[in-house]
């Protein structure tokens, strides 16, 4: 499992390496923000003249268990620095092809990364969610503690999402609290 200490780490190291690389990214800062919770990592800037790079506190802590997070986080990182050269060098601000551009120089395909079924978020009136814990695949975001037809219902998702016998299993996840458990 990935600890937060690793990815606050990580997204320092990625940082101040971009940064060095690409001078005219200076006067971005590098923050955490603990009230986005639809999107692992933003790019902004404001009207003031603040440019930010920011990763989602809750996100990251809800994903820290997803398989081979830290490649995945690496990712989204480079994915926002992206953003942030392309202003610097385009005054693009989107995903068009001056950010493509920006993506290839960082050595990654030019798409976008976020996948709402292999990344934990926080949508709203969700309160749970059912994943396997093998794969980080979603199956559903539930406002409530799923009943027992749900439960029913995901294994059988599950089963036919493995298409073999399930030796991974199935965890409930309360979203405000991050905590999990096996769903039997």
């Amino acid at each position: 499992m990935t600890t937060f200490n690793e990815v606050a780490n990580l997204y320092l190291q990625i940082s101040e390496e971009v940064k060095q690389k690409y001078p005219c990214l200076q006067s971005w800062q590098v923050t955490w923000n603990s009230r986005l919770k639809n999107a692992m990592g933003r790019a902004s800037r404001s009207s003031k003249g603040i440019k930010k790079i920011e990763l989602s506190t809750k996100i990251v802590a809800l994903n820290l268990r997803t398989p081979d997070f830290l490649n995945k986080i690496k990712e989204t990182i480079l994915h926002e620095w992206a953003h942030a050269l392309d202003w610097e060098q385009y005054k693009g601000w989107s995903h068009g092809a001056t950010w493509k551009k920006c993506m290839m120089t960082f050595g990654l395909r030019p798409e976008r990364c976020f996948d709402g079924k292999l990344w934990l978020t926080h949508p709203n009136k969700a309160e749970y969610v059912i994943r396997n814990s093998s794969t980080g695949r979603v199956w559903k975001y539930l406002a409530n503690r799923p009943d027992e037809k749900t439960l029913t219902t995901a294994h059988h998702w599950h089963r036919v999402q493995l298409m073999r016998p399930a030796r991974e299993e199935l965890e409930l996840i309360h979203l405000e609290s991050g905590s999990f458990k096996t769903i039997e």
